[in-house]
């Protein structure tokens, strides 16, 4: 038997959502992916269940440093606010998103850019017990 998927809440993005990942330990806060090279970060606390039409794009947070699009993306089940996003400009880079304001649309710099690939990176995942290796 299949369940009926019950719409709960929709936000504003720009174009399709390629990628949403839930923060392990807080899932209020979610990062999406899209079809250009940031990265967003959504405080679903900060938004209505149903957007007006006339409402805009507005992210609480955007993580710049990619030059092309990916999907790849996973949080840290042991840091809390340590994203890692993989993309087709051939780098991982790492996020730490608990330095987000309270402002909107705040942008973010990667604390670090993996940059050993030599084509597109299509997904990236932490080691299920060593938090500092990426896979």
């Amino acid at each position: 038997q299949v369940r009926k998927i019950e719409i709960k809440m929709k936000i504003k993005h720009e174009g399709e959502v390629n990628r949403a990942r839930c923060m392990p330990q807080n899932h209020f806060i979610v990062a999406s992916r899209g079809p250009n090279p940031e990265v967003y970060i959504w405080d679903r606390t900060k938004h209505t269940s149903f957007p007006e039409k006339e409402s805009v794009f507005c992210p609480q947070a955007v993580c710049v440093g990619h030059s092309k699009e990916g999907y790849g993306m996973v949080w840290s089940t042991f840091d809390e606010g340590h994203l890692a996003t993989a993309s087709e400009d051939s780098t991982v880079r790492l996020w730490d998103v608990s330095t987000m304001s309270k402002e909107n649309g705040q942008q973010i710099k990667p604390l670090a850019t993996l940059a050993h690939h030599t084509d597109t990176v299509e997904d990236v995942d932490w080691h299920y017990k060593d938090p500092n290796l990426l896979v």
